[in-house]
């Protein structure tokens, strides 16, 4: 194990993500918890702490992330690839999005020409 590496993950749950005009993303509703991740982390691990700290299932959920140098871009969090992509190129924390299957649902009434992520996960 690589622990040289060690930070902060904000995890969000049972909300929804929301494009906004400006191309940033928004997180709304749900709730949230934080691990700890480090360089070398499993997947498996990694969404075992998820998973106990939410007491949720991911068939119907997927997670996502997004990073510091392009806040505008959604990324798909999957396997350990993309979970050292999450570590290696994040800071002091990261913030990892857990929304239902359907990653684009459609567009948020109060917010015009956004995009939003699915809310349900269970």
């Amino acid at each position: 194990m690589d622990d040289t590496i060690n930070i902060y993950c904000y995890v969000y749950a049972g909300g929804k993500l929301v494009q906004q005009n400006d191309g940033l993303w928004k997180y709304i509703g749900g709730r949230s918890k934080g691990i700890h991740v480090y360089k070398g982390m499993s997947y498996a691990e990694f969404t075992s702490r998820i998973l106990e700290k939410f007491d949720i299932s991911m068939e119907l959920a997927k997670m996502h992330y997004i990073l510091k140098f392009n806040p505008k871009v959604i990324q798909d969090l999957e396997d350990a690839g993309d979970l050292d992509n999450v570590i290696s190129y994040s800071d002091n924390f990261v913030e990892v999005y857990i929304v239902g299957s359907s990653c684009l649902e459609g567009v948020e009434d109060n917010l015009p020409t956004t995009h939003v992520a699915n809310k349900a996960y269970h």
